[in-house]
């Protein structure tokens, strides 16, 4: 169902509740309520679509399958270190994780005890670009950015505005940072991570866009498009900050020879954290050759619980990924899957109409204490 056409279905139900007897909702109301009733589908059909096939299809089109991550080593100055665990990031735009899979290494002749891989630093680099917002507004020039290293002056994204030309209201800025964010979170490429506001490696940001790598410590650069979208029209310059992690050699687990370990993939249960400190021993897991790793997610990670038997060497995800926001202006319609739409079309008009009940409460109030004063 097209943006438009939710449109048309809502108005509709509510001109059948409110008969005409008040105001009518604005566009950009609509698409609140319509978004707020998205993201309560989407709630609902990631808790069930394990069991209900119908909710597998309301979710399907957000899913992204496979996504190799490496496994990082908590050190004991992490602020949520815990002992006997791996862990790796969620990818940008990632909602909920929905299976994983690991690649387990074991000595082969020693069941209890794992091969002896040393830990090496890795480099990552966090670069936060503040959007200009409160020199101008970026809504009456706004058609697109591009972010590039310097001073090598290489291109790393260039986006290309969905907002249409009409679009000058400084109020309607918001309707930019939409349009930014539902452009940013498709981004994820596997080199670069690019974050809207939500970055968690560092400290949180307003009004900025974080971009992490681990390709190259250059500064970076922000340029808006001026409306002819090709020339620079405002620019901002960061220099990024250096974050390390700890993994395991790949090196070394490259040397291992293959007549002395046991290598397999092997599936893994992610559980409620509670859930999972059930099924351990001191807080770690007492098999020597899992059929199963446990792993919990966070909202910055996924932390997997290992034992001495074994070591974590590559993560692969599957996850549901974040919707792009419902938008009339933006054309963006519901990427749920289809049959879910007049769901969402069902809660949006029921949280419009408890709005309209709430306005007429206080007349009703009012009116009620002019015929009944207080003595």
């Amino acid at each position: 169902m097209v943006v438009l056409k939710m449109h048309i279905e809502v108005e509709q139900r509510l001109q059948e509740v409110a008969s005409f007897r008040t105001r009518r909702f604005f566009k950009e109301e609509i698409d609140v309520a319509l978004n707020k009733a998205m993201d309560q589908v989407l709630r609902d059909s990631a808790a069930k679509f394990q069991q209900d096939q119908t909710e597998l299809e309301v979710i399907a089109p957000l899913l992204e399958h496979n996504l190799i991550r490496t496994p990082y080593i908590p050190q004991t100055s992490d602020a949520d270190y815990e002992p006997n665990t791996v862990f790796t990031f969620l990818p940008a735009g990632a909602y909920q994780v929905i299976n994983s899979r690991v690649n387990v290494i074991q000595d082969k002749y020693n069941c209890s005890t794992a091969p002896t891989i040393n830990v090496t630093p890795e480099l990552e680099y966090s670069t936060k670009l503040t959007f200009p917002f409160s020199s101008s507004p970026l809504s009456q020039y706004y058609t697109g950015f591009r972010i590039s290293r310097q001073p090598s002056n290489t291109t790393i994204v260039t986006v290309s505005s969905e907002l249409p030309p009409t679009l000058l209201e400084p109020e309607q800025r918001f309707e930019v940072i939409d349009d930014i964010k539902d452009q940013i979170n498709p981004l994820f490429n596997g080199t670069y991570d690019i974050f809207w506001e939500d970055n968690y490696r560092v400290p949180f940001g307003r009004g900025a866009i974080f971009v992490v790598t681990k390709a190259s410590s250059e500064d970076l650069r922000l340029q808006f498009f001026a409306p002819d979208g090709i020339t620079p029209n405002q620019t901002v310059d960061a220099t990024p900050t250096t974050l390390t992690y700890q993994k395991y050699s790949q090196a070394e687990i490259d040397a291992l020879e293959p007549a002395d370990i046991v290598s397999k993939i092997t599936p893994v249960n992610i559980l409620e954290q509670d859930v999972v400190y059930q099924h351990l021993h001191y807080n770690k897991l007492t098999t020597t050759l899992p059929h199963r790793v446990l792993a919990t997610q966070t909202k910055k990670k996924v932390i997997f619980y290992t034992a001495e038997s074994f070591i974590i060497t590559k993560i692969w995800l599957d996850y549901i990924r974040k919707p792009r926001r419902i938008s009339l202006i933006l054309n963006q319609s519901c990427e749920l899957g289809e049959s879910s739409h007049g769901r969402v079309v069902d809660l949006a008009v029921e949280y419009l109409t408890l709005d309209l009940q709430k306005q007429q409460a206080a007349p009703l109030v009012e009116h009620n204490e002019l015929r009944n004063p207080i003595k």
